[in-house]
């Protein structure tokens, strides 16, 4: 049984520049321009957060609704 959430999942996935440039290219082909700034903008976050050191990972999970809630 796999405990992550679709959106966990997804993120981990675009990790994978592989995998990124395809589902970006699904979306060129076919999306909407907000469903490809949606998709460019899910793909960034996957890149930025795969750069961000481990050992910070718990406090960016702990604190994440705050840096929402700032952002906003």
């Amino acid at each position: 049984m796999n405990n992550l959430s679709h959106r966990d999942f997804l993120a981990g996935q675009l990790e994978d520049p592989e995998f990124a440039a395809h589902y970006l290219a699904t979306y060129l082909d076919d999306g909407s321009p907000e469903e490809i700034a949606d998709a460019l903008s899910k793909i960034i976050r996957a890149r930025r957060n795969a750069d961000r050191p481990k050992i910070y990972e718990h406090l960016f999970e702990d604190n994440q609704d705050s840096f929402r809630a700032k952002a906003a």
